[in-house]
């Protein structure tokens, strides 16, 4: 079964956005990664250039995002047969943002592009 775990959201700063949904909208804390935040409820935000220096592999020190959006939110669903999955949405032609690698804390992950993002660009 493929399980929705969070929304995450790419900001820029982590502290502002911190402030912002803890002190202001009271959301409690489950996990911190000092740039990598998990709210109870289900979503989580992440400081943006280390989101892309680990999606998109990009080493500058500081990422412009530019489009329309596609690169500023991500859904994240976790399964325990990765490859299965990784087999499936190559079999159906979709477009990977990476294959399949190593996080630095050890979890196995693999990120799509959303199809109707795709469509509509």
């Amino acid at each position: 079964m493929i399980k929705f775990i969070s929304s995450v959201l790419f900001v820029k700063d982590i502290a502002v956005s911190r402030m912002f949904y803890e002190e202001i909208l009271d959301q409690q804390v489950e996990i911190d990664y000092g740039v990598n935040i998990g709210y109870l409820g289900g979503f989580s935000i992440w400081r943006k250039d280390v989101a892309h220096q680990n999606i998109f592999r990009d080493n500058k020190a500081e990422i412009e995002l530019i489009g329309s959006g596609k690169q500023q939110i991500e859904l994240y669903f976790e399964v325990e047969y990765i490859d299965e999955i990784y087999k499936k949405l190559k079999d159906h032609q979709i477009e990977f943002v990476h294959d399949i690698f190593e996080q630095p804390w050890g979890q196995r992950v693999v990120r799509v592009y959303d199809q109707i993002n795709i469509l509509l660009n």
